[in-house]
Protein backbone atom coordinates (compact mmCIF):
# COMPACT_ATOMS: atom_id res chain seq x y z
CA UNK A 1 0.00 0.00 0.00
CA UNK A 2 3.24 2.58 0.71
CA UNK A 3 4.37 1.48 -2.09
CA UNK A 4 1.90 2.48 -4.40
CA UNK A 5 1.01 5.66 -2.49
CA UNK A 6 4.84 6.81 -3.82
CA UNK A 7 4.57 5.28 -7.29
CA UNK A 8 1.65 7.83 -7.45
CA UNK A 9 2.84 10.61 -5.93
CA UNK A 10 6.01 10.00 -7.85
CA UNK A 11 4.12 10.03 -11.15
CA UNK A 12 1.83 12.69 -10.34
CA UNK A 13 4.69 15.07 -9.61
CA UNK A 14 7.24 13.80 -12.99
CA UNK A 15 3.63 14.51 -14.91
CA UNK A 16 3.79 17.90 -13.24
CA UNK A 17 6.97 18.57 -14.07
CA UNK A 18 7.06 17.58 -17.48
CA UNK A 19 3.79 19.58 -18.74
CA UNK A 20 5.18 22.76 -17.05
CA UNK A 21 8.40 22.34 -19.51
CA UNK A 22 6.36 21.52 -22.75
CA UNK A 23 5.77 24.90 -23.45
CA UNK A 24 7.37 25.98 -26.98
CA UNK A 25 9.69 28.94 -26.81
CA UNK A 26 10.38 31.16 -29.90
CA UNK A 27 12.39 33.98 -28.54
CA UNK A 28 11.56 37.56 -29.99
CA UNK A 29 12.52 39.94 -32.47
CA UNK A 30 13.81 43.17 -30.87
CA UNK A 31 12.49 46.48 -32.23
CA UNK A 32 14.98 48.91 -34.57
CA UNK A 33 16.86 51.00 -32.48
CA UNK A 34 17.40 54.83 -33.19
CA UNK A 35 21.07 53.57 -34.32
CA UNK A 36 20.19 51.40 -36.64
CA UNK A 37 17.31 53.54 -38.47
CA UNK A 38 20.02 55.96 -38.92
CA UNK A 39 23.33 54.00 -39.93
CA UNK A 40 22.26 50.66 -41.32
CA UNK A 41 22.24 50.60 -45.39
CA UNK A 42 20.08 49.52 -47.95
CA UNK A 43 22.19 45.94 -47.85
CA UNK A 44 22.20 45.03 -44.27
CA UNK A 45 18.02 45.89 -44.36
CA UNK A 46 17.65 44.11 -46.76
CA UNK A 47 19.48 40.74 -44.68
CA UNK A 48 17.63 41.87 -41.37
CA UNK A 49 14.33 41.69 -43.54
CA UNK A 50 15.36 38.38 -44.78
CA UNK A 51 16.16 37.19 -41.13
CA UNK A 52 12.50 38.44 -40.16
CA UNK A 53 11.02 36.57 -42.43
CA UNK A 54 13.44 33.42 -41.48
CA UNK A 55 12.23 33.62 -37.76
CA UNK A 56 8.99 33.84 -39.18
CA UNK A 57 9.25 30.62 -40.76
CA UNK A 58 10.77 29.14 -38.32
CA UNK A 59 7.85 29.88 -35.48
CA UNK A 60 5.51 28.79 -37.94
CA UNK A 61 7.17 25.38 -38.41
CA UNK A 62 8.37 24.99 -34.98
CA UNK A 63 4.52 25.58 -33.93
CA UNK A 64 3.04 22.28 -35.30
CA UNK A 65 1.83 19.83 -33.62
CA UNK A 66 3.87 17.13 -32.07
CA UNK A 67 5.02 16.10 -28.46
CA UNK A 68 5.72 19.27 -26.60
CA UNK A 69 1.59 20.07 -28.05
CA UNK A 70 0.43 16.89 -26.15
CA UNK A 71 2.59 17.84 -22.83
CA UNK A 72 1.30 21.42 -22.57
CA UNK A 73 -2.32 20.47 -23.44
CA UNK A 74 -2.03 18.55 -20.12
CA UNK A 75 -0.45 21.66 -18.35
CA UNK A 76 -2.47 24.88 -19.63
CA UNK A 77 -4.81 23.49 -22.53
CA UNK A 78 -2.29 24.28 -24.89
CA UNK A 79 -2.92 28.27 -24.19
CA UNK A 80 1.25 28.62 -23.39
CA UNK A 81 2.16 27.56 -26.97
CA UNK A 82 -0.87 30.06 -28.37
CA UNK A 83 0.61 33.16 -26.09
CA UNK A 84 4.16 32.02 -27.37
CA UNK A 85 3.44 32.05 -30.92
CA UNK A 86 1.17 35.27 -30.83
CA UNK A 87 4.14 37.27 -29.19
CA UNK A 88 6.84 35.69 -31.24
CA UNK A 89 5.16 36.68 -34.44
CA UNK A 90 3.72 40.06 -32.86
CA UNK A 91 7.60 40.94 -32.16
CA UNK A 92 8.45 40.11 -35.94
CA UNK A 93 5.70 41.96 -37.78
CA UNK A 94 6.32 45.47 -35.80
CA UNK A 95 10.76 44.51 -36.79
CA UNK A 96 9.36 43.95 -40.45
CA UNK A 97 6.89 46.87 -40.62
CA UNK A 98 9.97 48.99 -38.94
CA UNK A 99 12.54 47.50 -41.57
CA UNK A 100 9.78 47.83 -44.36
CA UNK A 101 9.16 51.44 -43.27
CA UNK A 102 13.36 52.52 -43.45
CA UNK A 103 13.71 50.47 -46.47
CA UNK A 104 11.31 52.80 -48.09
CA UNK A 105 12.50 56.76 -46.13
CA UNK A 106 16.12 55.63 -47.56
CA UNK A 107 14.91 54.62 -51.24
CA UNK A 108 16.07 51.27 -51.21
CA UNK A 109 15.85 49.43 -54.51
CA UNK A 110 13.08 46.45 -54.64
CA UNK A 111 15.13 43.00 -53.59
CA UNK A 112 14.76 40.64 -56.22
CA UNK A 113 14.08 37.12 -54.34
CA UNK A 114 15.90 33.87 -55.54
CA UNK A 115 14.19 31.08 -56.36
CA UNK A 116 13.95 28.39 -53.61
CA UNK A 117 15.85 24.85 -54.43
CA UNK A 118 11.68 24.05 -55.94
CA UNK A 119 11.42 26.50 -58.00
CA UNK A 120 9.01 28.51 -56.58
CA UNK A 121 10.02 32.81 -55.93
CA UNK A 122 8.97 33.15 -52.04
CA UNK A 123 6.46 36.20 -51.17
CA UNK A 124 6.82 38.94 -49.30
CA UNK A 125 3.58 39.47 -47.27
Amino acid sequence: MDFCRIFRCTLLSLSILLCGCATKMYGRQIELTDYERQNLTCREINLEIAKCEGFLAYVDKESGFDFRSVMSFFGDLGIGNTIEKSRATKSAHVRLGELQAVHDEKHCAAVEKSPSPDGTVPQRP
